[in-house]
């Protein structure tokens, strides 16, 4: 029911969970153990037999989705493990790729991916997260989700250039801030993975007990929550923070940016060009780095409403003279947040 959308009745009628990781990785359908010769790094050595079963299983899923109506979920197969114990005998940084050899398995089981026949109208993304863009040597140009971290802002031409030759889908993950800092970090975030060609933001990590976050929490505690879960018998079960409402206007604001792209018919370098006028004014970004490694959790510049309001304000203005119409922007006075 949550893939179809039935689980949700009239609040949300018909609208399927937007997207659904699924259990592929490198030790399920098959694992690892048993397969992968002793010490081998290069994915290649593993046996045919591995792979025809990952790629027969993606197969017979996709049928399966297509047969129970499950089109409008985008599914993930994303393999974010990293070598650990003997309960994760993987040899590979599967999440945040920094050796050759990672980005040669995750080029391997993309290709394993690629392979499988899965109907049309259902949507399985290879999933990548990747906090260094610049080893990645064109293995994961064939890529489908593209999830990236503070580097593609450090290394923003590249990054754009090879979204677009690539036609990946394009997010960047890093984390909230924190609770004294100004949540126009958020828009401004979703506003400059917009001008790399991107579409999507993912903050690292979204709830939190509510005894652990509000109780004594540290400055990286205080980054994750966008939704606080009390105990079992309070009521609500769970609140949602200030943060969750500044994501939403980021939502808000990328909805009305790409209303401009659309009509102006603008290309992704004057939508880069239009964001810095707006939110990079001496055209540099800052990045910075916290517990959590690589992340965007950009840095307040001293942006304020104001800064967003003559954004909405200014695209309001070019979406009106592509459409030959003067500019509506009755509301938007004093509208910013402070």
């Amino acid at each position: 029911p949550w893939l179809s959308g039935e689980a949700y009745g009239d609040l949300w009628a018909g609208a399927p969970a937007s997207s659904f990781y699924l259990t592929f990785h490198e030790n399920w359908p098959l694992p690892l153990d048993g397969y992968r010769p002793e010490g081998a790094m290069d994915p290649v050595e593993l046996p045919e037999i591995y792979g025809t079963t990952w790629t027969d299983v993606l197969t017979d899923f996709g049928r399966l989705a297509s047969e129970r109506g499950w089109v409008g979920t985008q599914f993930h197969v994303y393999l974010n493990n990293k070598p650990g114990d003997g309960r994760n005998p993987t040899p590979w940084e599967l999440d945040e790729p920094s050796d050759l050899w990672d980005f040669k398995a995750l080029e391997y089981f993309q290709g394993l991916h690629a392979a499988a026949s899965v109907p049309s109208e259902v949507e399985v993304a290879f999933r990548v997260d990747i906090s260094r863009p610049q080893y990645a040597r064109g293995h994961l140009d064939g890529v489908g989700l593209y999830v990236c971290g503070s580097a593609c802002f450090t290394h923003a031409r590249m990054t754009a250039d090879a979204t677009a030759r690539n036609g990946w889908e394009l997010w960047t993950y890093g984390s909230s801030p924190t609770v004294p800092s100004s949540m126009h970090i958020i828009q401004a975030w979703a506003a400059r993975t917009l001008a790399l060609g991107g579409n999507g933001i993912v903050p690292w990590q979204t709830v939190r007990a509510g005894a652990e976050f509000l109780e004594g929490a540290e400055d990286h505690e205080q980054r994750l929550a966008l939704f606080v879960e009390q105990e079992d018998s309070q009521t609500p079960a769970v609140w949602a923070s200030l943060r969750a409402a500044a994501y939403r206007r980021a939502a808000q604001d990328m909805e009305y940016l790409r209303i401009m792209e659309r009509e102006a018919g603008l290309s992704r370098g004057q939508m880069a060009r239009f964001v810095g006028a707006h939110l990079d004014p001496d055209g540099s970004v800052e990045v910075t780095r916290h517990w959590a490694g690589y992340a965007a959790a950009l840095p307040d510049r001293g942006l304020t409403g104001a800064h967003f309001e003559r954004m909405r304000s200014h695209a309001a203005a070019v979406i009106a003279d592509a459409r030959g119409a003067s500019p509506d922007v009755e509301g938007e006075e004093g509208e910013g947040e402070e």
